[in-house]
């Protein structure tokens, strides 16, 4: 009698282990556990070439033109940056908020201005002293002596913003912060991508 209650145990118990599997069989396909390139979330201790891209400096290893050759992604970070600033007009900081956040470049919104570090990514320190921006590179329209808004205030006095200049043509030199007054107007290169965690 006791042999027949432990096997009716046993039955009881294995029934219910058996009904809490469920069906062994996938549902689906296994999917890719792989990534191409291109989906491979860029990270900024990459260095990428350049100068190994077409005669205008689109689609290297480090720069491709997208959004119909009018922006550029940097493969380095991740940002797409409008490939010839918004030259047209001069505005106080505050303004240029509102300029990049409702320019569209390439049929896409979404720009919004770029923070100090930011635009300090596209500078090329291996030349020592004359920092420029990346040799071939494929911005055009760069105004050389103009200091571009970014997004970040300076500290510890909130009546000031850091731009973004060059003194080479094209950004062929000296190329580095600057100190601007946010009242003063000045002209906006607009980025895409990265967290954008800034507000005026």
């Amino acid at each position: 009698m006791r042999g027949t209650a432990v096997v009716t145990c046993l039955v009881v118990v294995l029934g219910f282990g058996t009904g809490w599997a469920g069906d062994l069989e996938p549902s689906a396909p296994p999917g890719p556990t792989m990534k191409s390139l291109d989906e491979i979330v860029p990270t900024w201790s990459q260095i990428r070439d350049s100068t190994d891209g077409e005669p205008d400096g689109c689609n290297s290893s480090r720069f491709k033109c997208v959004l119909g050759d009018e922006a550029v992604l940097d493969m380095e970070t991740g940002l797409v940056w409008q490939r010839t600033p918004s030259n047209d007009s001069s505005q106080p900081w505050a303004d240029a908020f509102g300029s990049c956040l409702h320019k569209v470049t390439g049929d896409r919104a979404g720009w919004r201005m770029p923070t100090g570090e930011e635009f300090l990514s596209l500078v090329d320190h291996s030349s020592g002293t004359n920092q420029s921006l990346p040799a071939s590179h494929p911005f055009t329209g760069i105004l050389e002596m103009t200091c571009y808004f970014s997004a970040s205030t300076q500290v510890p006095d909130p009546t000031r913003a850091w731009g973004f200049g060059c003194s080479g043509v094209n950004g062929s030199a000296g190329c580095g912060l600057c100190d601007l007054a946010k009242t003063q107007p000045k002209r906006i290169w607009c980025v895409r991508g990265g967290n954008g965690d800034v507000s005026p």
